[in-house]
């Protein structure tokens, strides 16, 4: 898993960090591009609850929508959160960029592969 993790990350350097967290917060894996002034493991393992209210608040606007995509624009980052299978979520950060549209795109090209690994 951390290999699929890691040659994602490869495929932009704006891909700072990429980690595979349950609904509790425990890390399944995770890979950190050397340097970056954060830990990906406490940051996935601290976004997943509140990403879990906030998820569970708008489904009275339709009870049948799920959280598939969230994302979060820090100041110098991007944060985005994937729901994959089994209640296991991606969490990735991003070096904030005008078009973190193409690094989406990449993160999201690759979530069949990491789904069919879970």
């Amino acid at each position: 898993m951390k290999d699929i993790l890691k040659k994602i990350a490869r495929e932009s350097e704006e891909i700072l960090a990429l980690a595979i967290v349950d609904e509790e917060g425990l890390i399944i894996s995770q890979y950190s591009k050397p340097n970056i002034n954060f830990d990906i493991e406490e940051m996935a393992s601290l976004i997943i609850t509140p990403s879990m209210r906030l998820a569970e608040a708008l489904s009275d606007v339709n009870s049948e929508e799920k959280l598939e995509e969230m994302v979060v624009f820090l100041t110098n980052t991007i944060v985005i959160l994937y729901k994959l299978a089994y209640e296991t979520y991606l969490v990735a950060a991003l070096k904030k960029t005008p078009l973190y549209g193409k690094v989406r795109f990449i993160v999201r090209k690759n979530l069949v592969t990491l789904k069919e690994t879970l």
